[in-house]
């Protein structure tokens, strides 16, 4: 076990390549990753945890700016910060999720599980859920390129905010999600928001082989919300079982849905697709919000104030 003793990030990892087998990482309380700080090449197997840690700014449990690897049963959990409860991965950073691994029962002011200006890869039975935002990003914030394949899951992630731009109880997409196999969105929340499974603006959303959305919630768009953005759906993936107190139960878009048909798009309520002007008023996309503009920086040396 390597405890911080909430006096400080509890391991820093510059450049090098590093492997945690059987380690638990607890108890760091950092400005840029309570737990790690990694800029090099870091693995997580046979059950390492990064576990109760804090971050003032970014990445509670670990800030990537190299290639991360969670692996087997790895878990990242029970971490808090400002933005990115579990995982922040900056530009130019990797994330792959791969066996059995897991980013879940993280807290953010915004992004519970993950954010990513990188690229994020969930193999496997990886998964990310029941993390907790309240500005948005229940499970994973991403800017980048996410990929989903073979059963991977996204669930029981929950916005609980009560502003306008509360988006994304699973996935809040401002760059390309991509969903393979039988990877899978459901469960999910935006409360009093919308996107309870996925909310993109701007960018693409497609669903190949028999990946599903299914079961999520929200005010708008309770599978899929759309803002001039892209969905792409394959004959055999599915959208179905989600709700929508405000329209667009199964898929709410401005622009036409590639793909939908009876289906695959399918037991939505109070309907299954909803396409608008894109004119007509919504719970518009957020601003992108830029990386810290120190983010390269070392993590800090104590407990902040």
């Amino acid at each position: 076990t390597l405890d911080g003793n909430d006096s400080g990030t509890v391991l820093t990892v510059s450049g090098a390549s590093v492997k945690l087998d059987h380690v638990r990482v607890r108890h760091g309380d950092g400005g840029y990753g309570g737990g790690i700080w990694s800029s090099g090449t870091l693995s997580l197997t046979h059950g390492s945890s990064v576990r109760g840690n804090s971050a003032a700014s970014y990445g509670g449990g670990i800030f990537n700016t190299g290639t991360l690897r969670l692996r087997d049963t790895s878990s990242v959990g029970s971490n808090t910060a400002h933005r990115g409860g579990g995982i922040y991965t900056d530009q130019g950073g990797t994330t792959i999720l791969r066996g059995f691994s897991s980013v879940s029962g993280n807290t953010a002011e915004f992004a519970g599980g993950i954010v990513s200006y990188g690229t994020l890869i969930m193999d496997g039975s990886s998964s990310v859920s029941g993390n907790t935002a309240r500005d948005g990003a229940g499970g994973i914030l991403n800017y980048s390129t996410l990929t989903m394949n073979g059963s991977s899951s996204v669930s029981g992630n929950i916005t609980t905010g009560v502003r306008v731009w509360v988006q994304g109880g699973g996935i809040f997409n401002f760059g390309t999600v991509t969903m393979n196999d039988s990877s899978s969105v459901s469960g999910n929340t935006a409360r009093d928001g919308a996107g309870g499974g996925v909310y993109t603006a701007g960018d693409d959303v497609s669903l190949h082989g028999s990946a599903s959305v299914s079961g999520n919630t929200a005010s708008w768009g309770g599978g899929i919300f759309t803002w001039f953005s892209r969905i792409t759906l394959s004959d055999s993936s599915s959208v179905s079982g989600n709700t929508a107190t405000g329209g667009g139960g199964g898929i709410r878009s401005c622009d036409p849905v590639i793909g939908a048909t009876d289906a695959n798009v399918f037991n939505n309520q109070p309907d299954d697709v909803y396409i608008a002007d894109c004119s007509d008023w919504s719970p518009g996309p957020l601003s992108r919000p830029s990386p810290p503009l120190n983010h390269n920086a070392s993590p800090s040396p104590g407990p902040r104030p």
